[in-house]
């Protein structure tokens, strides 16, 4: 079995062909850091469908991880599948990816214009808020990390995102990921605190994380860095 794998900004992946069964075992074996190649995820693509699969290092399947798609990117780039621009299948909606520069590989994730709803909900006498953009966040304030636990009891399908809030055109998040832990970078939990924290007038449209992504909510873009690691054969 052969295979390769990349990071952006930490968040690491396993790339594999698509024509494999048992997905989600195959997931919890690879991605262990442990007994074999490790990752924070596995992410299978099928050039036929255009499709990609993605599967979380404790082998539960997800609709979208953003660093995974920017992954998948700089793949089809080496591969010379993706030139400039593709469309891409993830969890049943179209993305497109975009490469904005080639070295350092910088990569743009298109995402469908839609206007994100989000529900108000308190706990310890602060607000926090669920948001659906493909995957499920909760997003709060960072004061509220020693709360973890408690929130992962409450809203366990939930990936949680804990957000300071550094200036109106920059915040840091830190994303406790479903099925994973702790990463050093979540692309979907930063758009989600993005459209969030931008829809209660507290940021702008373009927004930088940690200064490892850029975000326009205007343009529904997200653009960051790609890299790939090794490739090897087990």
């Amino acid at each position: 079995m052969k295979f390769e794998k990349y990071q952006a900004n930490g968040n690491d992946f396993i790339v594999l062909d698509e024509n494999y069964t048992h997905k989600s075992l195959l997931a919890k074996k690879l991605c262990s850091r442990k007994e074999s190649v490790g990752a924070d995820g596995l992410i299978f693509f099928n050039k036929y469908q255009n499709r990609i699969f993605f599967f979380n290092q404790d082998g539960s399947e997800a609709n979208l991880c953003v660093n995974g798609l920017r992954c998948l990117g700089l793949y089809l780039y080496r591969h010379n599948i993706l030139k400039k621009r593709r469309k891409i299948n993830f969890g049943n909606t179209f993305y497109y990816l975009e490469v904005y520069q080639d070295n350092p590989f910088l990569i743009k994730v298109i995402f469908n214009k839609k206007d994100y709803s989000f529900q108000t909900k308190t706990f310890k006498h602060k607000k926090i808020y669920l948001i659906d953009i493909g995957n499920k966040h909760l997003v709060c304030d960072k004061s509220l990390e020693s709360k973890l636990s408690s929130l992962v009891e409450i809203w366990p399908s939930y990936n949680i995102n804990f957000v300071k809030i550094i200036s109106q055109d920059k915040i840091s998040v830190k994303t406790f990921e479903r099925g994973v832990g702790f990463t050093l970078n979540c692309g979907s939990g930063s758009l989600a605190s993005s459209v969030v924290y931008h829809k209660l007038n507290l940021i702008n449209e373009k927004v930088n994380v940690d200064d490892k992504l850029e975000i326009d909510l205007s343009t529904c873009t997200l653009l960051g860095k790609a890299n790939f690691v090794f490739q090897g054969e087990i």
